[in-house]
């Protein structure tokens, strides 16, 4: 990919010496949209917007409205990886706009999987399942094999972001199966970036339902596809998912450096995925039990998805803030209490079924470990109900050791 980006950075400047007319400008914006797509793989977002701005503004000129929707469509993308979710959502409502004016089902479906992201992100999980779920059933025939002008086949980008937010919500038997159709659909490719997006979605699937074995193999597996294609800008997301898969499976010592490294370089990119890597990083650091180091992290995280309304990742950092509190003494009992409570007042209002039993379940050990049997013998009571209708057989385990052991 870098070595594409100079190739094309070479291109715009002999573009730049030829005659001023419509066909150079319109070649232009073309080896922009090439550039592009070299340069998000890489994570230069900043440079990228520039660039579709300058894309934007060259279609304007030719008025060409095709050309003019992809960059729009392409910077809804690129405000998403720098984190203005909502400034996404209202680019992609002027890319839409423009599909729907030149009846261009490709642009609109484009549009649609980045907004959906923001969507995702923004904690909106029944928006961003309608958005995906439409793509996928759009995306029949031959759609289903075809990149729509984008580096990633969406049929399967699409099934990586249902995935995520169907896990999310707890629909477990919908994501396991839209997760199989991803890995499918993207060995018949041998294309990186595909690959990638479905091993990351089978990922999150195992890992919020507590299937640590299997959430590790399809993060090694996306990891080793960063690595061996030169994909930093999706690297440390997936390096840090990767330790906490580790961490969670009794490595947390080896996963500390690994996910420190991947919180730098997130913070060397300033892209949306740096929130993300810290509030991993103080869960690896929780396992590790270094609480203060993981205290530090998590505050941090939380305070990056305040500013950024990710409310679906507040929910989650209240709760490892809550479990990171439980762990600092009596003094922050009343602390940590609060915090799951706020966690699960959240997360209900989002319909995150999985972060609300285990904020239950998480509750319930500090209530048992402060001497309140009673209160904590119902709270592990609602878990093992909560992790047995969902499906969540290790943490159902660990609930109903918890309440024969308080019994």
């Amino acid at each position: 990919n870098r070595e594409a980006a100079a190739w094309f950075e070479q291109a715009l400047q002999v573009l730049q010496g030829l005659p001023d007319t419509p066909a150079t400008r319109a070649e232009t914006v073309e080896v922009l949209f090439d550039l592009r797509n070299a340069l998000t793989l890489l994570g230069e977002h900043e440079q990228t917007l520039q660039h579709l701005r300058t894309a934007q503004a060259l279609a304007d000129q030719l008025g060409d409205r095709g050309r003019l929707g992809r960059a729009l469509s392409f910077e809804v993308n690129c405000l998403f990886l720098l984190g203005e979710h909502e400034r996404a959502i209202e680019c992609a409502r002027r890319a839409r706009g423009v599909a729907e004016e030149l009846a261009d089902v490709r642009l609109r479906t484009v549009t649609d999987m980045y907004a959906g992201r923001a969507h995702l992100h923004l904690g909106d999980f029944p928006r961003a399942i309608e958005i995906f779920g439409g793509i996928v059933a759009t995306l029949i025939g031959p759609l289903m094999h075809d990149r729509l002008g984008v580096p990633v086949l969406p049929s399967v980008f699409a099934r990586s972001h249902l995935v995520e937010a169907l896990a999310e919500t707890g629909r477990f038997d919908e994501s396991h199966r839209y997760a199989r159709e991803a890995v499918d659909l993207a060995e018949t490719t041998n294309h990186p970036d595909t690959v990638l997006w479905a091993h990351h979605g089978a990922g999150v699937h195992h890992l919020v339902r507590g299937e640590v074995a299997a959430a590790t193999e399809a993060f090694r597996r996306a990891y080793a596809v960063c690595q061996a294609h030169d994909m930093p800008a999706y690297r440390p997301r997936i390096s840090a998912e990767l330790g906490i898969a580790w961490a969670l499976g009794g490595r947390a010592s080896e996963a500390v450096p690994m996910v420190q490294q991947a919180a730098a370089e997130a913070e060397g990119r300033k892209t949306s995925s740096y929130s993300q890597v810290l509030l991993l990083l103080a869960e690896v650091y929780l396992l590790a039990d270094r609480i203060a180091e993981g205290a530090e992290a998590a505050a941090r995280a939380l305070a990056h998805f305040r500013r950024q309304r990710e409310r679906g990742h507040v929910a989650r950092a209240l709760w490892v803030l809550g479990d990171i509190a439980a762990r600092q003494g009596p003094a922050d009992t009343a602390r940590a209490e609060a915090l799951y409570e706020e966690a699960d007042r959240l997360a209900t209002e989002l319909g995150m079924r999985p972060l609300r039993a285990r904020c239950t379940l998480s509750l319930a050990g500090l209530l048992g470990r402060t001497g309140r049997a009673g209160r904590a013998g119902a709270a592990l009571q609602t878990a093992c109900a909560g992790f047995r209708e969902l499906g969540m057989s290790a943490d159902l385990a660990r609930a109903e050791a918890e309440l024969a052991a308080l019994r």
